[in-house]
């Protein structure tokens, strides 16, 4: 019964230490909701700013697969979410892992075959003939290009 009464504080310490957690959770994911409703992928990165915000964003990233929302995802939006992909391959959690691995796929769905006909198409173009949206998109493709690379290294390291 003594031991019961000196567990108290200790659990209690334990609960307000939760709390505070499940709350700054609650308060990114709503954060987050509100940048997805605008449009503001950049924005995002600003929220997911630290190892503990993984767990938001691997939220984040199930609930636009499972409600199929990947036609709101832009190139803008995969040029700031990939970084992020490339980050929670690193984490002990193997439910972010494979959540990053999921999106990834996702994402490569969507815009691979972009990415590859834009750097393909300007590869050849001399750099006069260049627009400023071309070159702009050409950047984009070019930074997920590395990224999606970066993965690929990164998953292929993970599995040996």
């Amino acid at each position: 019964m003594a031991e019961d009464l000196e567990a108290i504080p200790v659990l209690m310490g334990q609960h307000l230490q939760i709390m505070g957690v499940l709350q700054r959770r609650l308060d990114q994911v709503r954060r987050l909701k509100e940048l997805w409703a605008i449009g503001n992928m950049a924005g995002l990165t600003s929220i997911l700013n630290m190892p503990q915000d993984h767990a938001a964003f691997c939220d984040l990233a199930r609930v636009i697969m499972q409600q199929h929302h990947e036609g709101a995802l832009s190139l803008d939006a995969c040029q700031t979410l990939l970084p992020i992909l490339v980050d929670l391959l690193s984490s002990k959690y193997e439910d972010f892992v494979t959540v990053s691995l999921q999106f990834t796929q996702v994402l490569l769905e969507k815009f691979g075959d972009l990415i590859a006909d834009t750097r393909r198409s300007c590869s050849g173009m001399l750099e006069r003939q260049m627009d400023l949206a071309r070159e702009e998109r050409l950047e984009k493709c070019n930074a997920c290009y590395e990224q999606f690379k970066e993965m690929r290294d990164r998953k292929s390291t993970r599995l040996n």
